[in-house]
C-alpha cells in the first residue's frame, strides 16, 4: 500500500497476517501467488499504488497481493474536521425557562419555619386550644352500688364533715350522679379541697343501708352561665416560676376564656381566697402582675379582692369572675 503524504494522523494495527487479511476481506487467494501450471507463462497483475477504503459500504476487495517482512499493516485514517455547533441557551435541557422549574421544584419553604415560629408564640390575643387545665364537666361523678332501693339520699361532704351538697331520690338510684360543684350556699366547690360523700338508702321495709365512697379532690374548672364565666384556679398552678419569665399557662387559658367574650371591656373580678392576709396578698398578686397583659380591652377593667378564709386550701385558690 502506498503511504500516503497527506496531513493525517497514523495508527498502527498489528495483527496476525491471517487475520488481517480477513479483516480487509483480501479473498482466499491472499498471502501468497496462486502456483501457475505447467507450460503456462503467467504475468503478474499490476498492484496498484494506494487503496482507498470506501464508507458506508460493505467492504472493499483487494487485488492478490503479497506481504513480506513483519507481519503489520500500516493504514492512514482521514479524519473530518469535528465542529460543535452549540448554543448553550437552546440545548436540550439548558432553556431558561426549564431550568428555572427544576430550581423552583426544590426551592425551599420559606412559610413553613415562620408558622412554626409563630405557633410557638405566646401572643396575648389569641386563643389557646392545646391548653386544657380547665374542666368544663362534673367535677365528680358518683356510681352506688345499691339494689332494692325504696328511696336514697346521696350527700357530699368538706374536710370538716360540712355537707356541701345533696342529692336525693325514690326508686332505683341512678347508675352516675354528678356534681357540677355548685354548693348548697351557692358558692362553687373550691379546688384543692378534699371532699367525701355517702349514700343512704332504704329498702321498702324501712331498712337503711349506707354505702361510703372513696374521698376526692376537685381539678380547676370552668362554669359558664348566662350572666357571665367563673373560673376557679387553684395556688399550686401559679406557684413557682415559668422559663423565659412567661406568664403560668393557666393564667394564659383564663386569658383566652376571657377575650372570648363578646364585650372586651366586661369588668372581670379576682378574688383571692388564703389562710392568712399575706397569703392572699402573694396570691393576688401573682394573678395581676400577669393577667392585664394578656386581656384584651382597657387594663383598668380588673378588680382584685382578697378575704382569709380559715379552712381555705393550703396554697390559697383564685376566683376569676366575668359578667357580661
Amino acid at each position: 500500500m502506498k503511504r500516503s503524504q497527506e496531513t493525517t494522523k497514523t495508527r498502527f494495527i498489528t495483527l496476525p497476517l491471517g487475520a488481517a487479511l480477513i479483516f480487509l476481506a483480501l479473498g482466499p487467494s491472499l498471502g501468497s501467488a496462486a502456483t501457475p501450471a505447467k507450460g503456462t507463462k503467467t504475468e503478474k497483475p499490476a498492484v496498484p499504488d494506494s487503496t482507498t477504503l470506501k464508507g458506508g459500504e460493505g467492504g472493499t476487495k483487494f487485488p492478490d497481493m503479497t506481504v513480506t517482512g513483519e507481519d503489520r499493516i500500516r493504514i492512514d485514517f482521514e479524519r473530518p474536521e469535528l465542529i460543535l455547533d452549540l448554543d448553550p441557551k437552546s440545548a436540550p435541557g439548558l432553556e431558561r425557562e426549564r431550568t428555572l422549574d427544576i430550581v423552583d421544584r426544590g426551592a425551599p419553604d420559606l412559610n413553613a419555619p415562620l408558622l412554626a415560629q409563630s405557633a410557638g408564640q405566646h401572643n396575648a390575643y389569641t386563643g389557646r386550644p392545646w391548653l386544657t387545665m380547665f374542666s368544663t364537666g362534673p367535677v365528680a361523678r358518683f356510681r352506688p352500688a345499691l339494689s332494692k332501693v325504696e328511696r336514697w339520699t346521696l350527700q357530699v361532704a368538706d374536710s370538716r364533715g360540712n355537707t356541701v351538697a345533696r342529692f336525693n331520690g325514690k326508686g332505683r338510684i341512678p347508675e352516675q350522679i354528678t356534681w357540677d360543684g355548685r354548693t348548697l350556699s351557692g358558692d362553687m366547690a373550691l379546688p384543692g379541697l378534699t371532699y367525701s360523700y355517702v349514700c343512704e338508702a332504704f329498702d321498702e321495709a324501712g331498712n337503711k343501708r349506707n354505702f361510703l365512697g372513696d374521698a376526692f379532690t376537685v381539678n380547676p374548672y370552668i362554669r359558664e352561665e348566662k350572666t357571665g364565666v367563673t373560673l376557679l384556679v387553684p395556688g399550686t398552678e401559679l406557684a413557682g416560676k415559668n422559663p423565659g419569665g412567661m406568664p403560668s399557662p393557666i393564667l394564659m387559658e383564663t386569658a383566652s376564656w376571657l377575650n372570648q367574650m363578646e364585650r372586651v371591656d366586661t369588668p372581670v373580678v379576682v378574688e383571692a381566697l388564703a389562710r392568712t392576709r399575706d397569703e392572699a396578698a402573694a396570691l393576688a398578686a401573682k394573678v395581676t402582675d400577669a393577667l392585664p397583659a394578656l386581656l384584651l380591652g382597657p387594663k383598668n377593667r380588673l378588680e382584685v379582692r382578697q378575704n382569709v378564709v380559715p379552712d381555705a386550701p393550703e396554697t390559697g385558690v383564685c376566683i376569676v369572675k366575668a359578667s357580661s
